[in-house]
């Protein structure tokens, strides 16, 4: 009997990974070298301006996101055109592009790995939320997330926020 080892790094992160249409998956981002890429300014304004267009997401529902300095958060409610690995992968690339362009000098953004949670229905989605969107106010940024620039919250935006 042949054994394998145990998968190591990036490979490790993507065993027994799956996608569910319709599921909801609390994920983590960051960037390559740990760099602080999304300290104020332009690039972090055009990262923004582009997480919070709808054409990005296709099927997908960004329900909150949150730029850190060298990470990002996203709870996102995923669509049935395309996996959890296929929309990070465009959203990976359409941010790094924007962020090239802001900065042609901007090395590659990303590392090339995420980590996911798929939460379970009895999960509290705005518990999760609140707790993603809070990251600003834990590391010091801010004393309330709405003073910082960086983020997205459905709830928020439809006034439904509890």
């Amino acid at each position: 009997m042949t054994t394998h080892p145990a998968p190591s790094g990036h490979r490790a992160l993507r065993r027994g990974r799956h996608s569910v249409p319709g599921g909801v998956y609390a994920i983590t981002v960051v960037c390559a070298a740990r760099a602080r890429r999304f300290v104020p300014g332009p690039v972090a304004s055009a990262v923004a301006s582009t997480l919070e267009n709808p054409l990005l997401w296709g099927q997908a529902v960004p329900l909150c996101w949150v730029l850190m300095p060298d990470h990002v958060h996203f709870l996102v409610e995923l669509g049935r055109d395309r996996s959890l690995g296929r929309l990070l992968q465009r959203v990976k690339s359409v941010t790094s592009t924007v962020a090239r362009r802001v900065d042609v000098d901007e090395p590659p953004l990303w590392a090339p790995a995420y980590h996911d949670r798929a939460l379970r229905a009895e999960d509290d989605r705005r518990a999760v939320a609140r707790y993603l969107l809070d990251n600003p106010v834990r590391a010091g940024l801010v004393e309330r997330v709405q003073a910082y620039p960086y983020w997205y919250c459905a709830w928020e935006a439809q006034g439904d926020w509890g």
